[in-house]
């Protein structure tokens, strides 16, 4: 569980755009908060270069900023449930475009 002074201090070093994360793992509620990837992060997932584990890896290390780590290297539930939800907060803002 995360307390509110918590999610405050997140805020603080992480900007407001958190999301909050609850898994259900053997009964036990565990929560994560994860940012969205930053231009960086964005850039070196995009690389040709990068293979999908190595994409996988610096979205979890980038991307989770609160919860059991260790959870996340154990249970490959766990790890693939925070990449889907971290894989989501890469897409784009609704927009438009018009052709001039």
């Amino acid at each position: 569980m995360i307390t509110e002074a918590e999610i405050q201090d997140l805020k603080a070093r992480h900007g407001d755009f958190l999301t909050q994360v609850n898994i259900e793992v053997e009964g036990n509620k565990k929560t994560y908060i994860i940012k969205p990837p930053t231009r960086t992060v964005i850039d070196i997932i995009s690389d040709e270069k990068t293979n999908t584990a190595e994409v996988s890896k610096v979205l979890i290390n980038n991307c989770v900023v609160f919860g059991d780590l260790e959870l996340i290297e154990k249970n490959g539930k766990v790890y693939t449930t925070l990449l889907a939800h971290i894989k989501d907060e890469v897409g784009n803002y609704k927009s438009e475009a018009k052709k001039l």
